[in-house]
């Protein structure tokens, strides 16, 4: 594993409080320069969007961001891929892009949605469920 791969479901959570684990994840991050933490773009905006108007959500959202995290853009190469995947693998187009990253970059994903999980199995990539983990 070169690192882990934020969903928009555990930026979303992490955003609401319910869930410690990005948090510890930094921590991780900061002390060991070989682990690597990636959030999709197409991620961040969702969790943005999700906390649009919550000022506690959205500060949290630029703490996470604002650390070691590597936040991995669309570009228009990326995005073909991305809307491709999307269509084929039957999820949306976060959960692509998140799938797309950690295909990239031999990551695991960390996520709540059951989606992502089935897709991630699909691809043989390995999946972290934070959902009652806080």
């Amino acid at each position: 594993m070169n690192g882990l791969v934020l969903d928009s479901t555990a930026l979303i959570q992490y955003g609401e409080n319910k869930t410690d684990e990005p948090g510890s994840m930094i921590g991780l991050a900061l002390n060991d320069p070989a682990h690597h933490i990636w959030v999709p773009a197409m991620c961040l905006a969702t969790a943005y969007a999700f906390h649009a108007g919550n000022p506690t959500g959205t500060g949290l959202l630029d703490l996470i961001v604002g650390g070691p995290i590597i936040v991995e853009s669309l570009d228009r190469d990326n995005a073909r891929r991305v809307g491709r995947s999307a269509v084929n693998l039957g999820v949306t187009h976060d959960v692509a892009h998140t799938l797309r990253v950690a295909g990239l970059h031999r990551a695991w994903v960390v996520t709540a949605d059951d989606e992502t999980v089935e897709a991630a199995q699909r691809l043989e990539i390995i999946t972290f469920d934070i959902r009652g983990t806080f």
